[in-house]
């Protein structure tokens, strides 16, 4: 979302954008010169404040307003400074970039009434490595709980049962660049709706009777939307919705 700077408070301005779907917050400033550091007080609302904020220029906020306006496609990036992890939302991807032999650091906060979640990370070109922990320490190539280190997708399911298994936990996760690779990293819980990125495969699995769902973004609705299940192995059904979540009997 891109805002302007003025009439109430940071934290209000990105609480209010979250709330409404956003997954990324840009104040634009509304004084000539470079940007300044958002100050954020002690958050006064009853949901946590997940999604990440930065302030731009004004003359930056109205370039990119001038884009938006002309129907060009914008893509913002926004990179972690250092090894400063950036924290996961569940069912949202986050895409990044790593080097050969360089490992990026994510974070993931279970909520307490969770018993299961899964991390992947999908390749859109080189090869990555997935690790995680969650014992306060950020993973290694040789310090972990769990690491799946297959060519293209890797994905790792972590549930009760498993020994190091805790709720309210921050679980760490690293990406390790086997090669140079770009790519999509998701947490998600059962309940989550993962956000689909347009034109970028995932992976999932299902048991028998059971349903994992998805949302995409479509800012053109004048253009086709091809949705596609392509199996690998068993038989899953397909159901699309525009009201809410499908089911059997309600769907488009």
């Amino acid at each position: 979302a891109l805002i302007d700077r003025g009439g109430c408070i940071f934290m209000q301005k990105v609480f209010n954008a979250q709330a409404k779907g956003a997954v990324g917050v840009l104040v634009a400033n509304n004084a000539d010169g470079p940007p300044e550091r958002m100050g954020m007080p002690a958050n006064p609302f009853e949901e946590e404040v997940l999604i990440p904020a930065v302030m731009i220029s004004k003359a930056d906020g109205a370039a990119l307003r001038t884009l938006l306006r002309s129907s060009s496609a914008v893509e913002l990036v926004m990179q972690q400074p250092g090894d400063r992890p950036l924290q996961l939302l569940d069912g949202v991807p986050q895409e990044s970039h790593v080097e050969e032999a360089q490992m990026l650091f994510f974070t993931f906060h279970l909520n307490d009434d969770v018993d299961q979640f899964t991390i992947s990370v999908t390749p859109e070109v080189g090869d990555s490595d997935l690790y995680v922990s969650n014992d306060g320490l950020p993973p290694t190539q040789t310090h972990f709980g769990w690491r799946s280190r297959m060519y293209g997708e890797d994905a790792v399911t972590i549930s009760r049962p498993d020994q190091g298994f805790c709720h309210g936990c921050t679980y760490h996760v690293g990406v390790y660049g086997y090669t140079a690779a770009s790519f999509s990293v998701l947490a998600s819980t059962r309940d989550a709706a993962v956000l689909l990125q347009l034109g970028m495969p995932l992976t999932e699995h299902l048991s028998a009777d059971q349903w994992s769902y998805f949302t995409v973004q479509v800012e053109d609705a004048s253009k086709a939307l091809r949705i596609t299940v392509t199996p690998l192995t068993g038989d899953p059904d397909l159901y699309v919705s525009t009201t809410g979540r499908p089911t059997r009997a309600d769907h488009q």
